[in-house]
């Protein structure tokens, strides 16, 4: 049965491809075929398309990368044109070749072209043409197959270890070379040096207002400054304090950031007055009477006492062994 298909088969794929396939239109006309119809995998097959027409007619042939369909292009020619008997022949040889066995098809190839005197662009297509590829061993239930794959000797796991060891040995030296490079220009220690803990907030504040408070900016008219410096003073201290950026934040921003860190109510209010003459000098160019300078600069020093962390030794009958923080202010 599958025999009587393929000589069917092949009988009529002989009379399409063999005989030439010609389709005419106007005055031009179009042929394809191949030079054989039945192949083995792999074979070249020459695949042949011509078309002829009038002289005053303009073709545009189809380009390389036409669709062949499972066929694949190994080579390309372009025929022609060539003048006979008041017609031009324009032609283009195809090699192709498959590595799938089954009835393919060279699907219709299209050429485009121009009447004289028309603007158009018309198309004028070839026929389709069958092929027949066979397996080059056809009791074979498959098409070609892979070689076996090369044995792979062993791996020694031992050697793989030895080199991954000796990789991230080779990685860590790098970066101790790197690390200790660094440290040298930046003119650090090698072994690192104890750190002296930090100051507390408080300490630093009342520091800084006893140096403003001892300075000359009042004397010499700088009282813009004055207020400023004592301003800054109180948000360096709230960051260092309650960890509130105060720096970076409006008066408003900080006084409702104090709020969110239940800070008592009469501090933030303590705390709204001092801003609020500081920025008025700063910003509104008022200038304060030296008893307004006075109480505000009293009341920057009672804030800071009275919010400041106290540390203290445990009772001795508590067996506890951490400290015991109490803080003001809260």
């Amino acid at each position: 049965m599958t025999s009587r298909k393929h000589t069917l088969f092949l009988t009529g794929a002989l009379l399409t491809a063999l005989l030439g396939p010609v389709q005419a239109q106007d005055d031009i006309s179009i042929v394809s075929q191949v030079d054989k119809a039945k192949i083995l995998i792999g074979d070249v097959v020459r695949y042949t398309l011509r078309v002829t027409h009038g002289e005053k007619i303009t073709v545009e042939m189809p380009s390389q990368g036409a669709n062949l369909g499972q066929f694949e292009l190994r080579s390309y020619e372009v025929i022609g044109p060539k003048k006979e008997k008041g017609k031009i022949t324009t032609g283009t040889d195809y090699l192709i070749s498959t590595f799938d066995t089954g009835e393919y098809e060279i699907p219709p190839l299209t050429v485009r072209y121009r009447m004289p005197g028309d603007t158009t662009q018309h198309l004028l297509k070839s026929e389709p043409i069958k092929i027949l590829v066979q397996s080059l061993n056809p009791s074979e239930a498959g098409d070609i197959r892979d070689i076996k794959p090369p044995m792979t000797p062993p791996r020694d796991i031992r050697s793989l270890v030895l080199i991954g060891l000796g990789v991230v040995a080779l990685i860590a030296a790098a970066l101790a070379a790197w690390w200790y490079v660094q440290r040298k220009r930046q003119g650090k220690s090698i072994l690192p040096v104890r750190q002296e803990p930090p100051r507390p907030a408080h300490e630093i504040a009342l520091e800084e207002l006893n140096a403003l408070f001892a300075g000359d900016w009042l004397a010499t008219g700088r009282v813009k400054d004055y207020h400023s410096e004592l301003a800054d003073i109180l948000r360096r201290y709230c960051n260092g304090r309650y960890y509130i950026d105060a720096l970076e934040m409006t008066s408003r921003e900080l006084l409702s950031a104090m709020r969110k860190h239940d800070i008592q109510d009469d501090l933030v209010q303590q705390m709204q007055d001092i801003l609020l003459l500081c920025d008025m000098a700063k910003f509104a160019k008022y200038v304060p009477s030296a008893a307004e300078t006075e109480r505000v600069s009293r009341s920057a020093v009672e804030f800071v006492e009275r919010t400041k962390l106290v540390w203290e030794a445990p009772a001795p009958a508590d067996t506890a062994e951490s400290v015991t923080v109490i803080e003001e202010g809260r």
